[in-house]
């Protein structure tokens, strides 16, 4: 019986109903799972093909040993996104684990393998504990507290392990990566096979079905009488666990510690999931598709060596397979289509100057005062004190949210100026937090715009960079050329952004799904075309902008506060940033009172990617020259931003004065940290506890 089934079974018993016979098995029921097989037997034939050669227990084993890792991983990932969550800190869990392994149990240890292995499973068990409390008891959004937590453990992991190094027993490794009988049996399958049948007797028992009543209907599900709310707690513990396993397995694959192990899970593993059915929103999944899914996906790596292609297309081909995985998956995909055709229709209407008719509203229906295009509270002095009242009570709840992001950054300036002492230059000090907090400040503007219309921008690294890259290369250190170089560099970050909300409006996918695929294509794209080395230089005018000097002040600081001043107004005195709110709030209600939901959304996506070639373009001008990593430590602080500023990470709600001080004190801490002691890995710890510590002060009771 699967889970739905189950599921159905315990309600008809709450009614006092008799519960439906169990079903037999049910090849529609188990389509993706069976397609999923499939679909490894002709990579894998494909390969042999390719290869010239029959495969050999070698040949298998080795298979075998390199996907175990992704596939254990994304055992974890599936059950999470089976209980109605996403986890973005699978990596990091995985590198922590490999760091204290390395460091607890050198190779001079002659440590309990068994005991090396609890220890894993034990300690990444015990981090998505403290995922699932603060999603399932404090109801937080998961993907707020798994990126606060990949940000204290990114910063853990390097404090226990700063660079790679250290190595593992021999018999840990043996145990987990040798054959159990040779040639026959190797040990990556026994602990597939094992992972698999834990999983099966959970997924079978009474908290099996709570967690899978958390990701299918939580309301019909506590009407059972279910316990959702540990259903989704213990899937992420579970997945921790799974996670801590994986971290163990790659610990003995490896031999040796690196504190960036984990870092390429996060596409892989969702990428996995994906291509073994599991349904992204929760409520149906198989972690044995998933299996041979995280196979699939390293046969078609292989496929692409054994073609003669370099592995800079692996990550471009991983998030093409996620799409296509997702629309293959997906039950309703005409619905995708027809989203595109009303999605066109209100373009046409709103280019023949009907768009703000509401179409399709009830007769009679007004729209809330909220959607409308009047101003609301303005303040008039000579109304009296009724007037004034009436026009801070409109104020206030904004000041509420964006007030306490100056409040911390006021905090971080006293106590670095505490710190300092004699030394604290207030000038000098005020110049630094503006040209570092500027990259920054610019970002944040598009990443705001996505998260306020309930999205969320990953591909933001490789938006930078592939921006960047693409600026130098048309400069070449000439002034004259920037004049051309920096518009097409705009257009190119544009055209990420139309991709990036075509892909969310038309085709349905979720925002982390379609960002992440559209970043791996991005680093796909940049990397073939440099071949791994970009060329060129920025012109003598970008760099003067970032790094010259008028009057003791470096001139992108004024730029910045024009920017600032340009972005408030954008995102909250402009009919974009109502409507903006509008859809962020409730697409639904916002299409029913006239606001073209698609083109609002497409449209946040756009001035994220017009943001990010506007990054690129002035990091290269602070480091001379583009990077292939130059946008790699933006991602996280961008949306950390935009959350400590007061932004509901869910969207409906945000203010650029406020994302603004949230970027100068996320930058004031930086500057604080980086003058202290302190390793760097501390900078990340505080990011993440800052990000929780804004997430539990700022969210809606």
């Amino acid at each position: 019986m699967s889970m739905t089934g189950t599921i159905a079974t315990s309600m008809a018993s709450a009614a006092g109903s008799t519960p439906p016979p169990a079903r037999r098995f049910n090849l529609r029921r188990h389509r993706s799972t069976l397609l999923a097989m499939a679909v490894f037997v002709a990579m894998f034939v494909l390969l042999a093909i390719a290869n010239k050669r029959a495969p050999s227990y070698f040949g298998v084993s080795s298979l075998l040993a390199s996907g175990t890792t992704l596939a254990l991983a994304a055992i974890g990932q599936t059950i999470v996104v089976i209980g109605g969550g996403l986890d973005l800190s699978v990596g990091a869990i995985v590198g922590l684990v490999n760091a204290v392994l390395v460091t607890l149990y050198p190779a001079s240890s002659n440590a309990s393998p068994i005991l090396m292995v609890g220890t894993a499973v034990l300690l990444g068990s015990a981090v998505g504990a403290v995922n699932g409390f603060f999603i399932a008891k404090l109801r937080l959004q998961p993907i707020i507290v798994t990126l606060s937590t990949m940000f204290v453990l990114r910063g853990l992991t390097l404090l226990v392990l700063s660079k790679p190094g250290g190595s593992v027993p021999d018999a840990f490794a043996a145990m987990l990566v040798d054959d159990v009988i040779p040639n026959v049996l190797p040990s990556p399958l026994v602990t597939l096979v094992v992972a698999l049948a834990v999983w099966g007797l959970v997924r079978n028992s009474a908290l099996g079905t709570e967690v899978f009543a958390a990701g299918s209907d939580e309301a019909s599900g506590q009407a059972a009488g279910l316990n959702v709310a540990r259903g989704k707690w213990a899937s992420y513990a579970l997945a921790g666990a799974f996670y801590g396993l994986a971290g163990a397995f790659v610990s003995a694959q490896a031999g040796a510690g690196d504190p960036l192990i984990g870092t390429p899970l996060l596409l892989s593993s969702f990428t996995a999931v994906v291509l073994g059915g599991t349904m992204i929103g929760g409520g149906r999944g198989s972690c044995l598709g998933t299996v041979f899914g995280a196979f699939t996906l390293l046969q078609v790596v292989n496929v692409l060596l054994a073609l003669g292609l370099p592995d800079y297309y692996s990550s471009g081909v991983e998030g093409l397979v996620l799409v296509l995985a997702v629309l293959v998956n997906r039950d309703r995909l005409p619905h995708a289509v027809n989203e595109l055709r009303r999605a066109t229709v209100r373009w046409q209407a709103w280019r023949r100057g009907v768009g703000a008719k509401l179409v399709g509203a009830p007769q009679g229906w007004v729209p809330p005062v909220s959607l409308t295009p009047a101003k609301v509270g303005a303040f008039d002095p000579s109304a009296g004190p009724s007037s004034w009242k009436r026009w801070w009570g409109s104020r206030r709840e904004t000041a509420s949210y964006v007030l306490p992001a100056w409040g911390a950054l006021l905090v971080v300036a006293l106590v670095s100026w505490l710190y300092y002492g004699a030394a604290f230059d207030a000038p000098r000090y005020l110049d630094r937090l503006l040209v570092l907090g500027a990259f920054l400040a610019v970002l944040a503007l598009g990443q705001g715009a996505v998260i306020m219309a309930g999205g969320l921008d990953l591909s933001i690294a490789w938006s930078i960079t592939s921006t960047g890259v693409l600026a130098t290369y048309l400069m070449q250190g000439s002034n004259a050329a920037t004049w051309w170089a920096i518009p097409i560099a705009l257009a190119c970050g544009a055209l990420i952004g139309v991709v990036n909300g075509l892909g969310v409006v038309a085709l349905r996918l979720q925002p982390i799904v379609a960002t992440l695929a559209v970043g791996g294509m991005l680093q796909s794209i940049t990397m073939v075309v440099t071949g791994g080395t970009p060329s060129g230089d920025a012109s003598p005018a970008v760099r003067w902008l970032v790094t010259g000097q008028i009057g003791g002040m470096t001139p992108l600081g004024p730029a910045l506060l024009l920017f600032a001043s340009f972005a408030t107004v954008l995102l909250a005195r402009t009919p974009f940033a109502r409507r903006l709110i509008a859809v962020g709030s409730n697409p639904r209600a916002a299409a029913l009172a006239g606001v073209p939901v698609a083109r609002i959304v497409v449209l946040s996506y756009v001035i994220s990617g017009v943001c990010a070639a506007i990054a690129g373009i002035l990091l290269s001008g602070f480091l001379g020259r583009s990077s292939l990593t130059m946008g790699d430590s933006y991602v996280l602080p961008s949306i950390a931003s935009v959350v400590v500023g007061g932004t509901l990470i869910t969207g409906g709600r945000g203010h650029y004065v406020g994302i603004l001080g949230g970027v100068l004190a996320l930058t004031g801490l930086q500057i604080l940290l980086s003058g202290t002691p302190l390793p760097p890995a501390a900078r990340d710890i505080a990011f993440g506890v800052v990000i929780m510590a804004a997430v539990l002060s700022l969210r809606e009771k």
